[in-house]
Parts: C-alpha cells; structure tokens; sequence
C-alpha cells in the first residue's frame, strides 16, 4: 500500500526534475555565447514583462500615452502567485517564476500519473511517455520561462481529471484559477457544461429543480473571470478593459480566421511557421479523438483555445497550439522507437528554441 502510494509522487519527481534541469542546461549552454550587454541573456522577454509589471507595481490604471498599451490586458492568477512567492523567499519576479513553474510541473506530473486514468492512460509506463515528450518538447520552453503557460496546464489537468473522478469541489478550485489566468479558459467550464447537459438531457427540469455538486461547481469556474472583470470596472472604469487593450495596444481586433490562415501560409516564414503550428496540432487533435486516446472535450479545448487567437492574429500560434498538453497525449500510442525517437528529437528542438527565445527572436513571441 505505501509503494503504491508514493510510487506515482517518486515518478512526478524524476520526470519533473530532469525536465527541469535539462532546461536549466539548455540555458546554460545559450549562455555560452556573449550577450550583446556582457552578461546573461534574460529569461523575462515579451509578455514576461508585461506579468513582471503586474508583480512589481500591479495593475495600470490608464494606458501607456505614446505606445497606448497597458498591463491589464493580462490576467491576473500567474502574476498574484509570483507575487506571493516573491513575498515569502525574498527573491526576484525570474526566479520566483522559475520556481513556481518548476513546482506546478511537479504538480503536473503527480495529478496525470495518480489519475492517469481519465487521460485513457493505461499505466505508468504510458503515462511517463505523455509526460516525457510534453515537458521536454520545443514548445514546452513556455512551461518552464516566467510565463502563464504551465498554471494554464495544471489548471485546465486538475479541472479535467476531478470533475471526471466526481471530485467536484477540487475541480471547482482548479477552474477558477483556470478562469482567472487565460480568458480562454472559459472554454473548458462551457465544454463540461454542454456534455454535462447533453448526458442529462432526459431529467434537465429535475437537475434544475435539485442542483447537485456538478452545477455548484460550473458555477465557481467561471467566477476567476468574473472576480476580474469586476476589478478591472474598480481599477480602470471599464469591465471589459482587458479585450479593448488588446484592440488599441496591439491592435488585436476580430476578423476572418480563414483569412489569417490563409494569409499567414503565402506571407513569411516566420508566419508559415505559426499557421503550420495550428494546422499540426489540430490534425494532432483530431487523430487522438479518433484512436480514443484524447478525451473529446480535452481535444475540444486545445483547439479553441489558439482558435480563439487566430480571429485577430497568427501571432503566438506554436505557444497558444503546441505548449498545452492534450496534443501530447497520442505519443503513447505510437511504437516504442517512434517514442524515443520522437521524444529525443524533441528534447534538442527544445535547446534551439531556449538559445533564440533568451536572444529575443520575434517568432517565438
């Protein structure tokens, strides 16, 4: 029984520690090379910023008056617990970042291999394939620099597996942090909403009369979200400042996705590279539903969300595609040396992306 117990805790630890250290080799070895200021290349680059911003001196209250930007077009949960973090050990926003994501993949790994179950993992051995190529692939550099990335994950994970296992008040706590740290993850709450609804479509009149722990919990998810708006309405005067920062800021207003793809693919390399990163994971996604080796409503998520993004823009795509772990999930169902293989490759595309992400290279923004 102890084994038992521990085995899936000592497993998180391997997994989530050497992808952990690799990372930190990896940004070593850029480091190997003079920066243009003779000292190290920073980690915080691009929207890293914008959340050590928030951390520093919180919320603005107006935009910036020449460039017309402003902190509150980012959400507040990943900032709030560097903060904390920050607060406690005393350190810096990087290294509290760094910590708290080296953490959540700690999480991360105990939750997917002691429910590896409702991922339709057979055993440990599978389970470690997902977690081995999802925290060593290129794109999973965004789980480990300060960024939302990771929190997204083990929210949207803990939200999942415990709703699945019934576990409504701990998947109630995971969505709301989920609500409060992406606008996207809205979704996932809706997509439990529209199965739950569908499974009990011949009693809806008897569940609305008599509101069990499923409906108590789809109604706390969304109140991340919700508690930001109603800050942002105190803070800024408008509740929805967040969507119209990113309008005026950077100019992220909603158009044709089709076009945006369609455009991206005849345009450069860099914006071939992001259209091909929405393209390859939804055929990913769609592939796993297919082999029953992605939960639909998982699948469903991890496209909407980078759908989402591309009504306005290709920017971002490979983070907001690539960098979420459901699309990982089919790797346990190809053969042995494919894994290994796939996984090896993976692992090296990593080390690339850490050299151009601490040089700031625009298309990994």
């Amino acid at each position: 029984m102890a084994s038992f117990r521990y085995r899936p805790l000592l497993l998180a630890m391997i997994l989530a520690g050497f992808s952990t250290v690799l990372f930190g080799i990896f940004y070593l070895a850029a480091n190997s090379l003079p920066s243009p200021e003779s000292s190290r290349w920073s980690l915080c680059v691009w929207d890293c910023g914008w959340y050590r911003s928030i951390a520093e001196r919180g919320y603005d209250r107006m935009p910036d008056p020449h460039r017309m930007d402003a902190n509150y077009g980012f959400f507040p949960a990943f900032p709030i617990a560097v903060l904390l973090l920050m607060k406690a050990a005393g350190v810096s926003f990087v290294v509290a970042g760094m910590v708290l994501n080296a953490l959540l993949s700690l999480l991360f790994c105990w939750v997917a291999l002691n429910y590896r179950s409702e991922l339709n993992l057979k055993d440990d051995a599978e389970a470690s394939v997902f977690l081995a190529a999802f925290l060593l692939s290129p794109w999973s550099l965004y789980n480990h620099v300060p960024l939302t990335e990771m929190l997204f994950n083990v929210a949207t994970l803990g939200t999942f597996v415990f709703w699945r296992r019934g576990n409504y008040g701990a998947a109630a706590v995971f969505g709301f942090v989920l609500t409060a740290t992406r606008p996207t993850g809205i979704f996932l709450p809706l997509i439990l909403a529209i199965e739950l609804l569908y499974r009990e479509r011949h009693r809806l009149i008897d569940l609305a009369l008599r509101p069990d722990g499923r409906l108590r919990a789809l109604a706390v998810m969304p109140l991340g979200l919700a508690a930001f708006i109603v800050f942002l309405y105190v803070r800024v005067g408008d509740p929805l400042a967040y969507v119209h920062i990113q309008e005026m800021g950077w100019a992220h207003i909603f158009v044709n996705p089709l076009a945006v793809l369609a455009t991206a693919l005849i345009t450069t390399a860099t914006t071939r590279y992001e259209a091909a990163a929405f393209l390859v994971a939804s055929a990913a996604l769609a592939t796993g539903v297919s082999l029953r080796r992605i939960p639909l409503s998982l699948a469903a998520f991890a496209w909407l969300t980078p759908c989402i993004a591309l009504l306005s823009s290709v920017d971002s795509q490979p983070r907001y595609a690539l960098a979420l772990f459901p699309l990982y999930l089919i790797v346990p169902a190809m053969s042995r040396l494919l894994q290994v293989a796939l996984i090896v490759m993976m692992a090296l595309g990593q080390a690339v992306l850490v050299y151009y992400w601490v040089q700031s290279a625009p298309w990994l923004v």
